[in-house]
């Protein structure tokens, strides 16, 4: 390849009731195993999905079945990035985890988070950061949590505030929002009593140098080859501070303008916001979502397609 070639490992909204039903289809064995771990940690992957330990460790091991397929295709990414929970796959790229600590942690994770305070969370377009400056403060409890692309947010808070918020932003700018969750405000101050749960499991976790460049979600910007009390520093503040997503890209292409993107994990969570926000670039996502019965198919093409465009 003569392109760098960046992996985008997707967070908790890329979850959908059919990613392991298309998995299955490409990697049987690999999947059987990841559903068998993941019953094992008392979630039926396959189910409604009702915690939010749940979906983490859904995601998570998705995101997993999809990054070891990739690898055994011969794909060797020269960055990677993750989006929240993402950024947990990204340290497994990085060599900063091995897959199965960072399993336990994303159960630890969520436990935290489904102990947190109750909240809500709704992704807003076409607005963004900036039209949100004046608007936030008057309404109470609601902040920027993702601030994913010029013209898209997702805002986290108080169920009242969010609501408020919500009927400002269509009064004023014609906005549409969605709904995302409604038991938690992650990424936000409302989260903050959740840090120190989260961080006792941080700082347990086995934990190896990092292997290469850290693009931390609460900096939205790259930390060269950080000792791991700075990754679990950044960490723990990352559930109560917003996902500086469009930072993070924006910086990615700064330092490889030439690149190529593939978006590893379920669904195309990241990969339709980037190219609604930049058209040309070049992005691929290696979950078809499609009938499962065609995904061997689709992927295999996507493969083909990335090897070319790298």
């Amino acid at each position: 390849m003569s392109r760098p070639l960046v992996f985008l490992f997707p967070g908790q909204s890329a979850r959908d009731p059919e990613m392991f039903a298309r998995l299955s289809a490409v990697d049987p064995a690999g999947t059987a195993a990841m559903l068998a771990r993941l019953r094992a940690l008392g979630v039926e992957p396959t189910g409604e999905l009702e915690t939010n330990r749940a979906v983490q460790l859904a995601v998570f091991g998705a995101t997993r079945l999809w990054a070891d397929l990739v690898a055994a295709a011969g794909l060797r990414a020269t960055a990677s990035a993750g989006h929240s929970l993402g950024e947990y796959s990204h340290l497994v790229d990085l060599g900063a985890l091995e897959a199965a600590a960072a399993l336990a942690l994303v159960a630890a994770r969520g436990a935290a988070c489904d102990a947190g305070p109750y909240g809500a969370m709704a992704a807003v377009h076409p607005v963004g950061a900036h039209d949100l400056a004046d608007l936030l403060p008057d309404l109470g409890e609601v902040w920027i949590a993702c601030d994913d692309a010029p013209t898209q947010v997702v805002l986290g808070g108080a169920q009242a505030a969010l609501d408020r918020a919500m009927a400002r932003l269509a009064e004023e700018h014609f906005a549409l929002s969605t709904v995302i969750e409604r038991r938690i405000a992650m990424h936000t101050p409302r989260f903050a009593p959740v840090r120190p749960h989260l961080r006792r499991a941080l700082e347990r976790a086995p934990w190896s140098d990092v292997g290469g460049t850290y693009w931390s979600n609460v900096l939205g910007g790259p930390v060269d080859t950080p000792p791991a009390a700075t990754v679990v520093d950044l960490l723990t503040r990352h559930l109560a501070e917003p996902v500086r997503w469009r930072q993070t890209v924006e910086a990615l292409l700064a330092r490889h303008p030439d690149a190529v993107f593939l978006e590893v994990g379920p669904c195309r969570a990241l990969t339709d916001p980037l190219r609604r926000w930049m058209p040309d670039l070049p992005i691929f996502a290696v979950d078809p979502v499609c009938d499962p019965a065609e995904a061997p198919a689709r992927f295999a093409a996507v493969l083909e397609e990335v090897q070319r465009a790298a």
